[in-house]
């Protein structure tokens, strides 16, 4: 038989910023016919729902709100510097790592998100424009006009230059529609259409400001530990 006494360590953080909240330590013993065996019964003898991982947790909420609580205009001032470096994602996110429950703040950092997401957007509604009146200017056939339309498709409808993009859409059906037969004269409405049926509405702008900083998180080299006191 084998016996293993053991010490887990289990860690409240955040993964991105390496920062340590909270962490604690519990002892366990386990038996088995192997090693492995013994081991296993060793994790499975700690308890989920000891008072132990009780207090972690609430020392661990503790310390996250009032860390961003007392860090809020040092983050919220880091996002505008990265905003101001083109760095939207790792600005959105900084912004978004602020968790709800440290009210006011979190709430200023959606009103932050907002204004860098538009900023985003628009930085990007003029690269495009760029690039498809190029497309089209090179060629002004139906090759370069589904081409063109295929950029065009891509541009955010929140942005401040999206209305630029239907008129330079509209324009371009106006110049090529007396060159396609009535089967594409229908798939070409059905482009059209999609491309200004867009709505505005602020959830939209969240959500999508969410999945901007998923993406950048996900992405985000492993980082190590310091502890918050």
């Amino acid at each position: 038989m084998h016996v293993y006494n053991i010490e887990t360590t289990v860690y409240i953080g955040d993964g991105l910023e390496g920062k340590l909240f909270a962490s604690t330590s519990i002892a366990s013993k386990g038996v088995g016919k192997t090693e492995a065996k013994a081991y296993m019964m060793a994790i499975k003898a700690i308890k989920p729902n000891s008072d132990v991982f009780e207090k972690l947790v609430a020392e661990g909420s503790n310390k996250i709100i009032e860390y961003y609580n007392s860090t809020c205009d040092l983050i919220l001032s880091e996002a505008k510097a990265l905003e101001s470096k083109q760095s939207y994602e790792e600005a959105i996110a900084k912004c978004m790592s602020i968790p709800n429950v440290c009210k006011d703040c979190y709430e200023e950092s959606m009103k932050l998100v907002g204004s860098i997401f538009q900023t985003k957007i628009d930085f990007a509604c003029k690269k495009v424009m760029n690039q498809a009146q190029g497309k089209w200017s090179a060629s002004q056939d139906k090759d370069g006009a589904d081409a063109t339309i295929a950029l065009l498709s891509t541009i955010d409808p929140q942005s401040n230059c999206f209305r630029d993009a239907t008129s330079f859409l509209d324009l371009i059906y106006t110049e090529i529609k007396d060159k396609i037969d009535e089967i594409e004269q229908r798939e070409w409405d059905m482009k059209v259409k999609a491309q200004q049926d867009a709505t505005d509405l602020e959830s939209q702008r969240i959500e999508a400001a969410g999945e901007v900083a998923k993406a950048y998180a996900k992405n985000r080299p492993a980082v190590n530990y310091y502890v918050i006191y």
